[in-house]
């Protein structure tokens, strides 16, 4: 069985990434919030005392987001060190460049669509409900590469930015891959997306 651990779980029953479905895959769920039931009680401050080499899979989605930027880069290094080796990581952030393009076509404080619930000022300021939250930081594939994850790949999906990358061998003094450049970053996230559902991160083990 291979482990993933799922960061800011939530209440139990909330989904993995499709990468990480399958029998194969054993879930563990990392949370701040007794009341959540984690299986894994553990905050920001508290990474450093999880075991190296622990995880075969990490999913993160709008973790990075919350930190302050001064704490992303030492977040991102605790995630690799917990990883095994060639262990996939999955993060989701924000598409601050989706969220200026609707704000300038008028729909700040309205929904972008008639079924969603939320409107993109609740993502930046935050709402009482579950859904918004403020934005506190962001991240491009660089601020993972420099953490050592290699093999990067961004992806825009809507509202978000998916980012899967691999733990580099611990130790290994490698530039890391990454497969978009940083100026085709802002030209790819304007793209109207017809993805649907969560984007496959391709993402190839060694």
């Amino acid at each position: 069985m291979k482990s993933v651990l799922y960061v800011l779980s939530g209440k139990r029953g909330r989904g993995l990434h499709p990468f990480f479905n399958g029998e194969d895959w054993v879930c563990i769920r990392l949370d701040p919030r007794a009341e959540v039931q984690p299986d894994v009680l553990c905050d920001w401050e508290g990474l450093e005392r999880l075991e190296s080499n622990a995880y075969d899979g990490l999913w993160a989605p709008h973790v990075l987001n919350r930190l302050p930027e001064e704490k992303v880069h030492g977040v991102l290094e605790q995630f690799c060190r917990i990883l095994k080796p060639g262990s996939k990581a999955i993060f989701v952030v924000e598409n601050m460049k989706k969220l200026g393009e609707w704000a300038y076509k008028r729909h700040w404080d309205q929904e972008v669509e008639a079924d969603q619930k939320w409107c993109p000022r609740d993502l930046v300021y935050g709402d009482p409900g579950e859904v918004g939250f403020p934005v506190r930081s962001g991240f491009t594939s660089m601020t993972l590469a420099s953490a050592g994850f290699d093999g990067i790949e961004v992806k825009a999906h809507g509202a978000n930015l998916f980012a899967g990358g691999q733990a580099l061998e611990k130790g290994k003094a490698e530039k890391p891959a990454i497969s978009i450049r940083e100026e085709d970053l802002n030209a790819m996230m304007v793209k109207r997306d017809a993805i649907e559902g969560d984007p496959e991160m391709e993402v190839k083990y060694p």
